[in-house]
């Protein structure tokens, strides 16, 4: 896991939070994600789904997207805090809001990108779970940006009643 190093952060990740909290509760979220991203050409009606789910159909063990298809930020959130970080940060896919109620835990499953997490709501019973390292870790509420290496195995757990929310954005720059 990786900082990344930057001053702004601490001043925008609260005012990201407000805003992911505005989105939400005006929404909804689909199976535990808002998109923010999303592909040329989407209809207005799904622009906040189209970067959510997994992008690798199981049934036929094919991909649907490449992450790098997810190249328009909606034009609903522009010139927002979320907006800015996404501007900021610069070579991003897919760019979500991710909502886990607990206590449960995703598949376990690897990223073809490394992703950014900004934790906006979490405590410490929520982690990553890397088995082929023996590793666990859990991204702090500290108004900071994290790369985590997600092309290895994971799974993420959300382990008490609290909702956990990230903003979760792909590294175009790591594709595999």
């Amino acid at each position: 896991m990786t900082l990344l190093k930057r001053t702004d952060w601490e001043f925008l990740a609260p005012l990201a939070l407000k805003e992911a909290m505005s989105i939400i509760n005006k929404h909804g979220a689909f199976n535990g994600q808002i998109g923010l991203t999303h592909r040329p050409g989407t209809p207005e009606g799904d622009k906040l789904i189209d970067a959510t789910g997994s992008l690798y159909d199981y049934d036929s063990g094919q991909f649907v997207a490449k992450e790098s298809d997810f190249t328009e930020f909606n034009s609903a959130f522009v010139g927002t805090y979320l907006h800015e970080i996404y501007s900021t940060i610069g070579n991003i896919g897919r760019m979500r809001i991710m909502i886990m109620d607990g206590p449960t835990a995703y598949t376990i499953h690897r990223d073809v990108t490394t992703r950014y997490h900004l934790a906006l709501k979490t405590n410490p019973f929520c982690f990553f779970v890397f088995p082929n390292q023996n590793e666990q870790i859990h991204i702090p509420q500290d108004n900071n940006i994290y790369e985590v290496d997600t092309r290895e195995y994971h799974t993420f757990l959300n382990g008490t009643r609290a909702t956990r929310i990230h903003l979760v954005m792909d590294n175009l720059l790591s594709y595999e």
